[in-house]
């Protein structure tokens, strides 16, 4: 039997790779399609996005994705960025630089 794959800070391509199956043989998913709870094809959704459903049960292909930022965040990883809604007027940009330095810039909100 394959063991569940760990895809935490892989990219698509990794993951995609990974779902081919492991172990001894194994014989598994060679497409983002193949997977069962995925639509099984991509007709109709260009430029579309991704998400969990909201039951928690499947992927499905959205519009929009709505982003709700949070009061306060710092970015912990290299490259990685936060956004962050100051106060009423002020999204805050925060930047951790491949150097490890965490660079801040806001855009007041009028």
């Amino acid at each position: 039997m394959n063991k569940p794959v760990s895809t935490a800070g892989q990219t698509a391509l990794d993951l995609k790779l990974n779902l081919a199956g492991g172990g001894a043989g194994g014989t598994g998913v060679t497409s983002f399609l193949g997977l069962e709870d995925t639509d099984n094809t991509y007709v109709g959704q260009a430029r579309k996005q991704t998400r969990v459903n909201d039951a928690e049960t499947a992927v499905e292909f959205v519009e929009d994705t709505l982003l709700n930022p949070v009061a306060s965040s710092t970015p912990m990883n290299n490259g990685e960025l936060t956004i962050e809604a100051t106060d009423n007027t002020t999204l805050t940009f925060k930047l951790n630089g491949t150097d490890g330095t965490v660079r801040t810039g806001a855009i007041i909100l009028v």
